[in-house]
């Protein structure tokens, strides 16, 4: 698939070089702290990873990592099944695609940089199938205060069912019952959402019913999930380009 963007290259990081560019992109986006310079982890041998580049100075902008799971227990592999008890979903009837450390260039502000990404997302899960996407999004910082909003409109509108829903697993956790508050400002709320949580949320996705504290990346974050099948059709042909 041609992902042709008129300032943009979409690309595999295939080569040793390429991940190592892609692990020090998000070192910086998620303000990691370590002497390495890179972020990485175990769980990166076992993604695929692509890069976003800046086509005039070839630059890193954006990147993000994927894995696709067939039906069953292969999902506790993976990174979220790491940080949430996800056995709800072992026994989905349909392949899985996790989706994870997606993050772009915030100092160009330019929304098709994630548009890409949802693009690309897009065909492979027509491609492969996908019948649920999933991973965990974040929110910039530990300081829970700055997004109580947010979190009493997930707890709100955009929990999960509990036939999928994830529990606790995580040692260090924001329950969003703790977060809930009456005088929520919806404008305000949504206005802090992470873009990716926004087009998940737009998509007809859900989250879990609380967050995890990661003190390691310095984030927040809350489990993601959105069953394809339950994406609005209008949303589906924009993701895939169609009329």
């Amino acid at each position: 698939m041609n992902y042709y963007h008129p300032k943009f290259d979409l690309e595999p990081a295939s080569q040793p070089v390429d991940l190592e560019e892609a692990q020090a992109f998000r070192y910086k986006a998620f303000g990691v702290v370590n002497e390495s310079g890179l972020d990485r982890d175990e769980y990166d041998k076992k993604f695929n990873h692509v890069i976003i580049r800046d086509r005039k100075h070839r630059r890193v902008v954006g990147c993000f990592r994927y894995t696709y799971y067939t039906p069953g227990s292969m999902i506790q592999t993976g990174y979220s099944a790491a940080h949430y008890d996800i056995k709800t979903l072992e026994n989905f009837d349909k392949p899985l695609l996790e989706v994870g450390r997606v993050c772009t260039d915030a100092s160009l502000k330019d929304p098709d940089i994630l548009r890409l990404v949802w693009a690309y997302l897009a065909h492979y899960v027509e491609r492969r199938k996908i019948g649920f996407v999933f991973g965990c999004t974040s929110f910039e910082g530990i300081d829970h205060g700055k997004y109580i909003d947010c979190f009493a409109i997930l707890r709100e509108r955009y929990l999960g069912p509990k036939k999928l829903l994830p529990s606790i697993k995580s040692p260090s956790v924001l329950k969003f019952s703790k977060a809930f508050r009456p005088d929520i400002n919806f404008k305000i709320g949504m206005l802090k959402m992470p873009p990716l949580l926004r087009a998940y949320l737009l998509m007809g996705g859900w989250v879990s019913d609380h967050a995890v504290i990661d003190y390691k990346l310095n984030t927040l974050h809350v489990f993601t999930g959105l069953e394809v099948s339950k994406i609005p059709h209008e949303k589906k042909r924009f993701l895939m380009n169609k009329p």
